[in-house]
């Protein structure tokens, strides 16, 4: 089993409790915000007739909803799992699947989704996966995703270009900066890992004249990052040269994973009994997911759910807008932040008090028997 080169204190300044209920509080008040925004910006919308069209459910589309909602956990899972079984193939599909979760989680919780790799990268640590191989697998991850949005958003433009004029082209104009500044930053980290880590150095020298405690601390992360990053181009190499079919493999799971996203948005509409077209629907989804992904709002909250409403006017009734919104987050982000704030805090709390165990050595209760853990 290989060793995990991750200790309790690297990941979890990121995962704090305080920032995570912070992200917790942030991510429902831009929520709110953007519903009442679309409410706002639509002054003949009725709150109570809009909602009304949540009673337009067929239960008969429910185990569909909920069958994709779990295939939809279980693509990312997947795409997790044949990179980390890969390096180490004790890390199980069940750890994959605790660590997309709770990626997703904390993608809700901090802005433009950026937290999101440090919860995965943890758990999967957790599991026996270095940490430079985890960092190499989500930036092929990240890649492969932005080449299918921006496929999807050209289908998308080609297919159906009234979405591109009016709103719509400043919701893509605003995103366009965040996708282009994350792409740019991942592609360095493909090609020139150690050049981009010597410029940080470089930026960040002028600190040995001000301190040199400081400097030493970060000279120390800094050798530390560098060791990482030596490794991280060791596996970025096992991947992309010597095992390139994985992937492309990946390539795959991400088109499959993104579709069924798109695909939930169709049957959301079916279910509310909204006759619509099967392509057009998709590839509004497709645009939505795009502008989302990178929002600056925690996990695209508010903006995701305003920009749905805006592009599905043009298929649906403008009333069953907020719901329909409503309804597709709750099965492709939602629910996903519940399940993944679950796994992350019961993983943290176990560490937690196995950190406690070895630093305080074992608690006992009466009659000198180990208490049983709370």
């Amino acid at each position: 089993m290989a060793k995990p080169q991750l200790t309790e204190e690297d990941l979890r300044g990121k995962l704090k409790g305080t920032s995570l209920q912070r992200g917790v509080i942030l991510f429902l008040l831009f929520t709110a915000a953007g519903f009442c925004l679309i409410f706002l910006l639509n002054r003949d919308l009725n709150v109570l007739e809009s909602i009304s069209y949540l009673r337009h459910v067929r239960s008969s589309f429910v185990p569909a909803l909920i069958s994709l909602m779990l295939l939809d956990w279980s693509l990312g899972a997947y795409r997790l799992y044949i990179f980390a079984h890969n390096v180490n193939p004790e890390v199980s599909f069940w750890d994959c699947f605790r660590a997309n979760l709770a990626n997703m989680f904390m993608g809700g919780v901090t802005p433009s989704q950026t937290g999101g790799g440090a919860a995965h990268l943890y758990i999967l640590n957790r599991a026996g996966l270095p940490l430079s191989a985890g960092i190499a697998s989500s930036v092929i991850a990240f890649l492969t995703t932005v080449m299918v949005l921006f496929l999807g958003a050209a289908a998308s433009f080609w297919y159906f270009p009234a979405l591109s004029f009016g709103k719509g082209s400043g919701f893509l104009r605003g995103s366009a900066p965040f996708i282009a500044f994350f792409v740019l930053l991942s592609a360095l980290g493909v090609l020139a890992p150690v050049r981009v880590l010597q410029v940080f150095r470089l930026l960040l020298s002028p600190v040995r004249l001000l301190s040199r405690r400081t400097w030493g601390f970060l000279e120390r992360g800094m050798d530390k990052l560098y060791e990482i990053t030596q490794e991280y181009k060791g596996y970025m190499g096992l991947f992309l040269l010597r095992r390139t079919y994985i992937v492309l493999y990946s390539v795959i799971l991400t088109g499959a994973l993104y579709f069924n996203k798109f695909f939930i948005g169709y049957v959301v509409a079916e279910a509310m009994g909204l006759k619509v077209a099967f392509w057009p629907t998709v590839l509004v989804q497709v645009l939505v997911t795009f502008i989302s992904y990178v929002a600056p709002s925690p996990g695209g909250s508010g903006i995701a759910e305003l920009s749905s409403s805006y592009f599905m006017s043009n298929l649906i009734p403008v009333e069953a807008t907020p719901a329909f919104a409503g309804m597709w987050r709750i099965l492709t982000m939602y629910c996903a932040m519940a399940m993944g704030g679950f796994f992350l805090t019961q993983q943290l709390r176990r560490d937690y008090l196995k950190l406690s165990d070895r630093t305080n050595g074992p608690r006992t209760g009466g009659r000198g028997r180990r208490a049983p853990s709370p």
